[in-house]
């Protein structure tokens, strides 16, 4: 499902420098999973190929410098992928992306972010149902909000947000991947003067909960056995 939420209206907005993003991946349980950070995108796979590759997940972080205003307006971080190939066990359960932004020589604001993967078998229906036999579904956790900075003696909040597929409009709580499928969305955060609160949606600016959960994305994976 879909989420879109809102913060108190903003009296002025600054012009922020966003210097470094990065995030690499860390804590694969089980640890045979294979990662590279070494590369862009930021790699993990695992399981034995069953037909056209090992199953995984890219990071590629977005590229510095940009600026981003201080009003809610939501941006862009970087892309992420899911690929969801047929594979032979053993398969992903869990993983860290262990996330890092920079602004303008500031100390980075970091974040670990605990992506929950379930591999499901590719010999029936399953919920979700979808155009495969069985598409897969994600669920993260330890998202952070309203993380404080101080830049030209005002403070300011980053949160991140989530993934979306629709430009940062919706934050979603799942990412669906159909089998033998890549699939890719966006990862977004914000920057603002007061903390999030969750109320006034705008267009321009839609926010998530202000109760300290943000949607990420949780994925699925299938296997066949």
């Amino acid at each position: 499902m879909g989420l879109t939420v809102g913060l108190a209206p903003v009296v002025r907005a600054a012009s922020i420098p966003i210097t470094a993003v990065d995030g690499t991946w860390s804590n694969a349980v089980p640890p045979n999973v294979t990662i590279n950070n070494g590369v862009n995108p930021r790699t993990a796979r695992w399981g034995d190929s069953a037909d056209t590759g090992q199953s995984g997940y890219d990071w590629m972080p977005r590229l510095t410098p940009f600026d981003v205003q201080s009003d809610g307006t939501v941006f862009s971080l970087g892309t992420f992928a899911h690929l969801n190939f047929p594979i032979f066990p053993p398969s992903l359960e869990s993983i860290d992306l262990d996330f890092s932004m920079a602004i303008d020589g500031l100390s980075p604001l970091t974040g670990a972010f605990h992506f929950i993967h379930n591999e499901t078998p590719n010999v029936e229906l399953c919920d979700p149902s979808g155009g495969t036999v069985c598409p897969d579904v994600v669920t993260v956790s330890s998202p952070f909000l309203n993380t404080p900075f101080n830049l030209g003696g005002t403070d300011y909040y980053f949160s991140l947000l989530g993934f979306s597929q629709a430009s940062g409009i919706t934050i979603k709580t799942q990412f669906v991947t159909e089998e033998g499928q890549q699939n890719f969305a966006g990862l977004y955060g914000v920057i603002t003067e007061t903390p999030i609160n969750g109320k006034v949606p705008e267009p321009a600016s839609l926010l998530l909960l202000g109760g300290g959960l943000v949607g990420l994305i949780g994925f699925r994976r299938k296997f066949r056995k």
